[in-house]
């Protein structure tokens, strides 16, 4: 923001690799080695392991790269079940309009769970439709 000093970041990186190799590069950024950090880079493991124990005492600001149950919207299959858990929940609160709005993903079929549904949805397609097979 105009007027505000610049302060340094603080940054931990729990791994030696090239995240590692560009964060010391940074203008700006410092390394640290105590738990003083305003940024660390860890993998989850560690996230989840350790971080409950240390967020208690952590400022607002400070940033991780991971958070805990990360892979609920970084798998697509996780990310589809809350969307749909979403939209269900809306329509049993009577917010069908709300609802509505969470119509931007493709219908989607976690495989071979739902493989005679999506069976079913192929058999009924008239046009020539895109299917996309993400393994």
């Amino acid at each position: 923001k105009a007027g505000m000093k610049k302060t340094e970041i603080k940054w931990k990186c729990l791994l030696a690799n090239c995240i590692h190799e560009v964060l010391s590069t940074r203008q700006g950024w410092r390394e640290t080695d105590r738990d003083d950090w305003d940024f660390i880079w860890a993998d989850k493991d560690w996230i989840r392991m350790h971080f409950d124990e240390c967020r208690a005492g952590l400022p607002p600001t400070t940033k991780v790269n991971h958070f805990r149950n990360h892979y609920e919207l970084t798998r697509k299959d996780h990310m589809v079940k809350n969307l749909k858990r979403m939209i269900n929940n809306l329509r049993r609160e009577d917010r069908a309009s709300e609802a509505a709005m969470y119509d931007f993903f493709p219908v989607t079929y976690a495989l071979p769970m739902e493989y005679g549904v999506f069976v079913e949805d192929y058999k009924r397609q008239t046009d020539k439709p895109i299917w996309i097979a993400k393994p």
